[in-house]
């Protein structure tokens, strides 16, 4: 299995490579799939209506090769 990140996990990594932003940023442009490193799950409430909380799955290597990638050297 491989390892997984959390949100602050990625966070921490982009910074050291020199890109900023804050975690709902991050969150929503994983969930819209602008950035293609994890998915997104959302509950549903006892009254069937989508729960606010997010839950996200996001993979290390997926998200190195990603970064690998998609940030400049030196950011």
């Amino acid at each position: 299995m491989k390892n997984r990140m959390t949100l602050d996990d990625v966070l921490f990594d982009m910074r050291s490579r020199g890109m900023s932003m804050t975690k709902g940023i991050l969150g929503d442009l994983i969930e819209n799939g602008q950035i293609p490193i994890g998915s997104v799950h959302r509950n549903t409430k006892a009254n069937g209506k989508p729960s606010t909380r997010r839950v996200f799955l996001i993979f290390r290597t997926d998200y190195l090769r990603w970064a690998d990638e998609e940030i400049p050297k030196g950011g």
